[in-house]
């Protein structure tokens, strides 16, 4: 993808994990609006993504499955303020055929940890 293009926040791992450290007010703004499919994997159903967006709160990274891009998965950690608000995210991506559910654990603790160290550096 092109630098700075702009993609919808439930459609990939940096806009799950913004939409994770974000108030409950912003997320149920964001759910009660349509979710236009990506993809035929992306999350468009309003309660799957909010049961997405509480796993991603207690894990600290979100995991998706191509829901931006057939063959791609990713997985995002949100970076954030002093006021742990977010700022911004993270990610890591790779063809779904390397990035695969046996190694989900260990990149997403290392972007998590990246995000942190970001976070903690602003």
């Amino acid at each position: 993808m092109p630098l700075g293009s702009r993609i919808p926040l439930h459609a990939s791992a940096t806009g799950i994990a913004f939409l994770a450290a974000s108030t409950d007010d912003y997320v149920a703004q964001y759910l009660s609006q349509h979710l236009a499919p990506q993809t035929e994997h992306t999350i468009t159903d309003p309660d799957r993504l909010g049961e997405t967006i509480e796993l991603v709160r207690t894990r600290g990274y979100s995991v998706n499955e191509q829901g931006l891009n057939a063959g791609i998965t990713a997985l995002g950690a949100s970076i954030v303020n002093a006021q742990r608000e977010p700022i911004g995210s993270v990610s890591i991506s790779g063809p779904s055929s390397r990035i695969t559910a046996d190694k989900f654990a260990r990149f997403g603790c290392a972007v998590r940890e990246t995000a942190q160290r970001i976070s903690a550096a602003l």
